[in-house]
């Protein structure tokens, strides 16, 4: 735990104890705006007013109540009009509107260069929009962060922010002017219409239109956009000002590390990667990333939950007999406090893979905690059971003795749980949960990432999993989709390996690295752990089939894979069984996987589409049968995955069970600190058996 000594955590306030729900970040409301285009008002072309229906709320709060004088709002005092109008009962919208001010009393807007020198201009947002139209990159401050921006529609401009930002082919985030603008780029139905223009301005998944202006670079190989509209007027005018009114609008961060909030943060990491910065002088108090959500079978579903949603608190059915706090995943990271009926997650934290992320958490956590008043010598901490989670380890060296009790959880069973959170535990004990993922620490010690567990007063028990294989490599088997392709042709074709690998689509250069990694797997000259992970499965099939062998991103091999199934068919061939070993069922893609040397470039599509579907209704046929009540639990990060839930759903309605999928939370890791307090609570309530 070397570099900790300075790591704190401080006694809790009670004295600034608060039992009402910290107020989420809001966008811009349509009155507002107005008034931002109206030339007769005063507010017009000012891009930091707000009133009490839209505005900055926890990414301002230095502490609660939300009162002007406990926000960063404080230090510009109101000016005679503002405030005749703050304090006038008859003024719905500005009447005790704590975020009010205008441009003679309220914050300032600069434009500056990549030093930090400021740049003399009339319109700094006028100026900043004409330098992106000519291909700048600009850093723009917003309100819980800073974002980098490019134009759009120049494959140059966003070619050069991947080469800046070291950032390979992760899809870019994108805002539009307005709804307008996105519908000449995507796919709009009404529910994804709703969703981008609600108060919470979240980053909306869509399909993009076949004459979108939107460059291939925004989002290769993929024909899905992420789409938000401006969330305040700053970004409005800005956007306003470029010729096609969208720009690519990505976190101001360097790889591993938590988004810029200082304007000291930006040049000392981001110089290099920027041209000018769009800065304010209206201090982030409290960093908070943009949300993202995606339609799925009809469901809602969320893959990021922070800004316009935390740190709202959540409802439960579980009562909580003692404060709990989560420490969440490792990947895409929240934490959690609980207490009474409600869990607070804290915004996006991120990976933890960096001391910045982990400071982040526990800053977030302490934060919370300190406003609710929870006395940490009353507090359950719940942490996974992975040994090496960095947030665990600090947790055991150094902070464990402040606390009165700790409660382990494992990962899958923690996704089950996120997913129950508004169900009363009667209801839902005897449920089997389809958990499905790239990783999780297994109750064995081995790697798990496709299963089905039951749920009950044990916990969660694991009946069924993916057929497992070696997955050589470590963390490297994440972004190295070779290694657990060697691993299942090692496992599941033992002789026929190297034939079969012949004839897959793979270059030469990874067909040797196959066979190397086959041989070192065959050699038996250390323990290779087993994995029974869908993500890595499906990284091994988009490898086979010549899709590429290596990940840039998380996740980037099944969602190209998701992509390429929407124009797909049944394919009959393709069929997917499962075997017994050792009273548990495994779900065997064998003979799927061995006629991918029969399927021709042009079927690819129907091959994924029906291997995706299979194997849903495979997961979805299983937990069926094992369930003891009326309904079936999906969660995992492979959740949000179209063609998969279609299979899991088509199986359920046939046998009329009830699936539940995660509402209030990303059903993968971003969600997993709210499993983890939902289990303690019935660890806590005497409804689960084990050892405290």
């Amino acid at each position: 735990m070397e570099g900790w000594s300075d790591f704190l955590i401080l006694e809790s306030d009670t004295k600034r104890e608060v039992r009402s729900s910290i107020p989420p970040d809001i966008g811009i409301c349509e009155d507002y705006l107005r008034e931002v285009l109206d030339k007769a008002s005063r507010f017009h072309m000012y891009p930091f007013h707000s009133c009490v229906n839209c505005g900055p709320r926890y990414s301002i709060m230095i502490k609660p109540p939300y009162d002007r004088e406990n926000t960063s709002m404080k230090r510009f005092p109101l000016c005679e009009e503002c405030r005749k109008e703050y304090e006038d009962p008859q003024n719905l919208r500005r009447f005790f509107a704590q975020g009010i001010s205008c441009s003679t009393c309220g914050p300032k807007v600069y434009l500056l260069d990549s030093f930090g020198k400021v740049i003399s201009s009339n319109d700094p947002i006028l100026e900043a929009g004409k330098l992106l139209q000519e291909g700048y990159t600009v850093a723009v401050k917003g309100i819980g962060g800073y974002h980098i921006a490019v134009i759009a529609t120049s494959s140059e401009a966003v070619e050069r922010l991947r080469r800046r930002k070291k950032r390979g082919k992760k899809p870019f985030a994108l805002m539009a002017r307005d709804i307008a603008i996105v519908e000449r780029n995507a796919y709009l139905n009404e529910r994804e219409r709703q969703a981008i223009a609600s108060p919470q301005r979240p980053i909306v998944l869509l399909r993009k239109k076949s004459d979108s202006c939107i460059v291939p670079e925004v989002a290769p190989g993929l024909s899905t956009l992420g789409f938000m509209i401006p969330y305040t007027a700053l970004h409005y005018l800005l956007l306003d000002s470029t010729q096609d009114k969208v720009a690519v609008m990505t976190s101001a961060n360097i790889s591993g590390e938590p988004t810029c909030t200082t304007l000291s943060c930006v040049l000392d990491n981001l110089g290099e990667a920027i041209d000018f910065i769009l800065d304010h002088n209206r201090p982030i108090i409290n960093r908070v990333d943009d949300s993202v959500i995606k339609f799925v079978e009809g469901k809602e579903m969320f893959l990021r939950r922070s800004r316009g949603y935390a740190p709202s608190w959540i409802e439960v059915k579980t009562h909580f007999p003692k404060p709990v706090i989560s420490l969440g995943a490792f990947l895409n990271n929240t934490g959690a406090i609980a207490f009474e009926n409600k869990v607070v997650l804290t915004p996006h934290i991120g990976d933890l893979d960096s001391y910045s992320s982990i400071k982040f958490l526990f800053s977030e956590l302490n934060k919370l905690s300190s406003w609710y008043g929870l006395s940490r010598s009353k507090v359950a901490v719940v942490i996974d059971k992975h040994p090496l989670f960095p947030q665990n380890r600090l947790y055991k060296k150094i902070l464990h003795t402040q606390y009165e009790e700790e409660i382990t959880v494992q990962h899958h069973c923690a996704h089950a749980f996120q997913a129950i959170a508004e169900f009363e535990w009667d209801k839902i004990s005897g449920s089997t949960a389809i958990t499905i993922d790239g990783t999780g620490y297994g109750e064995d010690g081995e790697i798990w990432g496709g299963e089905v567990l039951t749920v009950g007063e044990y916990g969660c028990k694991r009946v069924a999993s993916i057929r497992d294989f070696p997955l050589f490599g470590g963390d490297l088997a994440a972004v190295e989709a070779t290694r657990p392709l060697a691993g299942i042709l090692a496992s599941y074709f033992t002789d026929g390996a190297e034939d079969l690998l012949g004839s897959l689509k793979l270059s030469d250069e990874d067909k040797k690295r196959v066979s190397l990694f086959l041989k070192i797997i065959d050699a038996k000259i250390e323990r290779i752990p087993s994995s029974s992970s869908l993500g890595r499965l499906l990284d091994a099939v988009g490898c086979a089939i010549g899709f590429g062998c290596h990940a840039d991103y998380d996740g980037e091999i099944p969602m190209m894979l998701e992509d390429l199934s929407y124009n797909g068919k049944e394919d009959n061939r393709v069929e997917i069984s499962h075997i017994e070993e050792r009273g548990l069922i495994k779900i065997d893609p064998r003979k799927a996987l061995e006629i991918i040397s029969d399927i021709e470039k042009d079927e690819f599509s129907n091959y994924v589409y029906t291997l995706l579907l299979k194997i849903g209704e495979k997961f979805g046929d299983i937990a069926a049968r094992k369930t003891k009540s009326d309904y079936v639990i999906l969660s995992g990060g492979a959740a949000v995955n179209k063609f998969l839930l279609k299979g899991i759903k088509r199986i359920l309605e046939e046998n009329g069970k009830e699936l539940i999928v995660p509402n209030v939370v990303p059903p993968g890791d971003g969600g997993i600190s709210l499993g983890q307090a939902i289990y303690a609570g019935q660890v806590l309530n005497g409804y689960i058996k084990t050892k405290r």
